[in-house]
């Protein structure tokens, strides 16, 4: 009988000792250890997203840099930017940013300034590419603490159907971001890939960053306050911005090349060469059923292939430097209304462009302004709310390791972007 109740002791000491750790653990991790924290089996989709992202494509010469004590990894162990998986555990690397009990990786931070620091890599020295590094990583660490504070307060505020509208939001800017490349899903990956990121990457970042935008409105805009007084005091003070410009209706048949491009993969320059031709060969079958009499509207709609095809070709009317193609506009405006240009070929498509009407710059009434005036006025207060809010949640938060990611930071950036 002693020698079981000697045996339960033990065991209980034992369990104590392994809860005392975990507890330990669980308290704000120092800047130079490395803890086994694990998956938290009730976190949703979206936190389980935003703490560790799936390493794919060109992604892996982002991760953030393992320290020299990290246990080795055995043969079903994965690294995942800056985290490395080893079963259920996961082994956090040295190179992290602990914010109130979440963590920040240096991918995180490095992944959005690539494009910055390999502007800063060509703009001379060691010296002062890691100046510049250094002054680019604090301010998106800034922007990345407070994202991940916001992500946390969102979380505690967000019901169900909040989540279902941001994942169809998130569905519909991805069909619209497909829709720029001719609807090839391949070639929008593939241009991901030049810009050194990959499709899911792309979609964990939308939901994040509108999830915090989301949560933001709630939060804010019932708290905005624009009347009459306030409008009427802006008009007067800004008389010089409400001046209507020239504007010009257009109708227009367009001929882009990328609707004559292949499905799939990133096009060669023989394919864009082709495409050019049968681009080229599709607007003179437009202007030649103009001469033989067709009416403008019924050729948009047979031969075009611009986004307005479907509504005879025409556009809402707009100001100088609004349309896409220069060409097309600066022609528009030269001709007199209901004149048709000759074909205008452009950087990437053939344009035929009829003027349906022209309106003569003049100064705006507020009447006709004041809804503009306070959509601009609700911008505002809406701006500031939100970055006192940033800056109320970030002098609150619990930031581990600063220093010593900072230092990494710049280390990685100098190995991806300038030792090359």
């Amino acid at each position: 009988m002693k020698r079981i109740v000697a045996i339960l002791i033990v065991l209980t000491v034992l369990a104590g000792c392994e809860w005392f750790q975990r507890r330990q653990r669980d308290e704000v991790i120092k800047p130079d250890e490395e803890v086994a924290t694990t998956w938290p089996s009730a976190a949703s989709p979206a936190t389980a997203r935003a703490m560790v992202r799936p390493a794919t494509g060109p992604a892996t010469a982002a991760t953030a840099p393992t320290s020299a004590s990290a246990p080795a990894a055995g043969p079903t162990t994965t690294a995942t930017r800056g985290y490395t998986i080893t079963g259920a555990a996961t082994v956090v690397a040295a190179g992290i940013l602990q914010v109130n009990g979440k963590f920040i990786t240096l991918r995180d931070v490095l992944h959005p300034i690539r494009r910055e620091l390999r502007t800063a890599a060509g703009s001379g020295s060691e010296a002062r590419f890691r100046r510049d590094a250094l002054a680019l990583i604090r301010q998106e660490q800034i922007r990345q603490i407070q994202q991940v504070l916001l992500l946390a307060a969102a979380k505690d505020r967000f019901e169900d159907h909040h989540a279902e509208v941001i994942k169809e939001e998130v569905q519909k800017r991805l069909r619209q971001a497909v829709a720029e490349f001719g609807g090839s899903r391949t070639r929008f990956d593939e241009r991901l890939r030049e810009e050194g990121t990959d499709l899911a990457t792309w979609l964990v970042d939308m939901e994040r960053s509108l999830t915090v935008q989301t949560y933001l409105r709630l939060h804010f805009e019932s708290r905005i306050v624009v009347n009459q007084r306030m409008k009427r005091k802006h008009y007067a003070d800004h008389r010089d911005e409400f001046r209507a410009d020239e504007r010009v209706q257009m109708q227009i048949i367009a001929a882009p090349l990328s609707a004559f491009l292949p499905e799939g993969g990133w096009p060669s320059q023989a394919e864009r060469d082709a495409a050019k031709v049968k681009a080229k060969v599709a607007i003179a079958r437009a202007e030649a059923a103009l001469k033989a009499g067709k009416d403008f509207a019924d050729v948009a709609r047979e031969h075009s292939k611009g986004p307005m095809a479907s509504k005879g070709g025409v556009w809402e009317p707009m100001e100088r430097g609004s349309f896409r193609a220069k060409e097309v506009e600066e022609a528009a405006f030269a001709q007199k209304v209901g004149q048709v240009s000759k074909v205008i070929e452009a950087q990437d498509a053939f344009y035929i462009v009829k003027t349906l009407a022209r309106q003569a710059g003049r100064e705006q009434p507020f009447e006709e302004v004041q809804g503009r005036i306070e959509s601009e006025l609700r911008r505002r207060q809406y701006r500031q709310l939100t970055e006192a809010f940033r800056r109320q949640l970030y002098s609150k938060a619990t930031v581990v390791g600063t220093e010593r990611f900072e230092r990494e930071a710049v280390d990685a950036a100098v190995r991806m972007y300038l030792k090359k």
